[in-house]
C-alpha cells in the first residue's frame, strides 16, 4: 500500500460519499417541503370550513 493508492481511494470514497450525502440532503429537503405543504393545506382546509 503506497501513499498514492491510499490517496486515490480516499478521493474515490470522498466522491462517493459526497454524491450519496448530496442525494440524501435533496431528499430530506423535498420531504420537509412536502410536510410543510401538507400542513399548510390542512390549515387552509380548516380556514375554509
Amino acid at each position: 500500500m503506497t501513499f498514492i493508492s491510499v490517496h486515490k481511494d480516499w478521493r474515490h470514497f470522498k466522491y462517493l460519499f459526497g454524491s450519496i450525502s448530496h442525494r440524501m440532503l435533496r431528499f430530506i429537503n423535498k420531504y420537509l417541503k412536502f410536510c410543510q405543504d401538507t400542513t399548510r393545506g390542512e390549515k387552509n382546509v380548516e380556514d375554509s370550513q
